[in-house]
């Protein structure tokens, strides 16, 4: 699970179709109570208060159970005045709680402030690393949603046996502009093991 929150009309919505290249959204809204499901789950605040005024209790778990790989995008509802409204103050609450549950969760959370993004969680850190406000991102088209720029310049170009996919032009000089290997969040150990084999091996 994605998870992306921030205040109302800060580009959250836009930013989740562009960065994952889908028009699947689901728009929940507040007097409906059916579990969202969807590619992309948008305004989980509405879905919320829904549950909060027909008074039944909010199914966290079941939620994050049932969308495993959706993008969940919830407006954070906690800042301003405290209402007055009893309904309103539960709901508060209610997001609060939920957000902190998702994010716990969640693969990513990423912040919306002004339309810019906040990467505030990554799963494995330390071997993924994305950036998309660097003006070349994607440097490289590749399927699926994770493209990781741990490797902005590729580690294994002085291997033969890179594993990527390269040619050698007529000066017999690498060329790697289709390759995608270094990208692949799965490529992060086989590089790793490429370069202990070679120390090793000196």
């Amino acid at each position: 699970m994605i998870f992306i929150f921030g205040g109302v009309y800060q580009g959250k919505l836009a930013y989740a179709q562009e960065r994952f290249s889908t028009d699947e959204v689901y728009n929940c809204c507040d007097t409906s109570t059916l579990m969202p499901h969807s590619k992309i789950i948008n305004n989980l605040d509405q879905w919320i208060l829904a549950l909060v005024r027909a008074g039944e209790e909010v199914p966290v778990q079941d939620f994050i159970e049932k969308n495993p790989n959706s993008i969940v995008i919830c407006n954070d509802v906690s800042g301003g005045i405290v209402p007055m409204d009893a309904d309103l103050r539960k709901w508060r609450e209610e997001v609060g709680r939920a957000m902190a549950k998702i994010a716990q969760q969640s693969d990513e959370v990423i912040r919306l402030f002004c339309g810019i993004a906040t990467q505030l969680k990554q799963k494995n850190d330390f071997k993924f690393i994305s950036n998309p406000d660097c003006k070349y991102y994607p440097c490289h088209k590749i399927e699926g949603e994770a493209f990781s720029c741990k490797f902005c310049f590729c580690p294994l170009y002085g291997f033969e046996d890179c594993g990527g996919t390269f040619e050698y032009n007529k000066k017999g000089i690498k060329l790697c502009m289709d390759c995608i290997f270094p990208h692949k969040p799965e490529s992060y150990d086989i590089i790793i093991d490429k370069l202990y084999e070679r120390a090793a091996n000196k």
